[in-house]
């Protein structure tokens, strides 16, 4: 795009340079996974009338959801990771200030801002790896730095389905905080059963991570530095023998 000579103005048109991003598909009979970078969702699970349509990290640092970037296979799933920065910057030295600033007017935007110094520099990087297991998933998340930011695990459910057991409190209409418990998502007669439900805070929602109407939506509170597992059990798969 440098070389290109527009740099990043085209007139009547809007750059999308978030192409590219990796996918992975699992399908097994009435089973099928999707893992996603660059989406607030990085997991999305059907199995028969089931629909895990969506599983999400959100995080008060760079306050929204965390989009992964990267992408990787393992033996048995996949390892994802996404990168958050943020910092201050300082003021511009008198010396290098342009003659607008002492202007009776002195617009913001014509300061000299790629001069002002990066200070106090962070990093927020969330790894989470799925992989498969004899009887489902595995979901394991790990955050070590900062400490003490505040992180809200969402699992987003078809509304068609009802939840059975799980601790579970009321925050709004169809969403609950989950603290702890087998969780378990019934649709006819197929179900999911969900472990590692925690409350390490008690936030009912992460300012810019707006969660979807019309589902039935599950919050695990998280605290940094966290490493965290959550297993997903799946109901077993009707034969051709179970259904005769």
């Amino acid at each position: 795009m440098e070389a290109a000579g527009h740099q990043g103005r085209i007139s009547h048109s809007r750059m999308h340079t978030d192409f590219g991003a990796p996918v992975a598909r699992y399908r097994d009979g009435d089973t099928s996974v999707t893992l996603m970078t660059e989406t607030p969702s990085f997991f999305a699970l059907r199995h028969g009338g089931v629909r895990l349509l969506a599983v999400q990290l959100a995080s008060y640092f760079n306050p929204g959801f965390v989009p992964m970037q990267d992408m990787s296979r393992l033996p048995e799933g996949y390892r994802l990771a996404g990168e958050q920065k943020k910092g201050y910057y300082g003021p511009v030295e008198t010396e290098r200030l342009p003659e607008t600033a002492g202007a009776p007017v002195s617009p913001w935007y014509l300061l000299p801002h790629h001069i002002r110094p990066l200070t106090h520099e962070q990093t927020f990087r969330a790894e989470a790896e799925a992989v498969r297991t004899a009887t489902g998933w595995a979901i394991r998340l790990q955050c070590e730095e900062p400490g003490e930011v505040m992180t809200q695990l969402s699992f987003v459910f078809g509304k068609e389905g009802s939840f059975t057991s799980g601790e579970l409190e009321a925050v709004e209409e169809d969403c609950y905080l989950w603290s702890g418990g087998t969780l378990r998502y019934e649709c006819g007669e197929d179900w999911i059963e969900l472990t590692g439900g925690e409350a390490a805070h008690l936030a009912a929602s992460v300012r810019e991570a707006k969660l979807q109407s019309n589902c039935k939506t599950v919050l695990v509170n998280l605290m940094t530095p966290f490493n965290k597992e959550i297993t997903l059990t799946l109901s077993p798969s009707m034969t051709k023998e179970q259904n005769l």
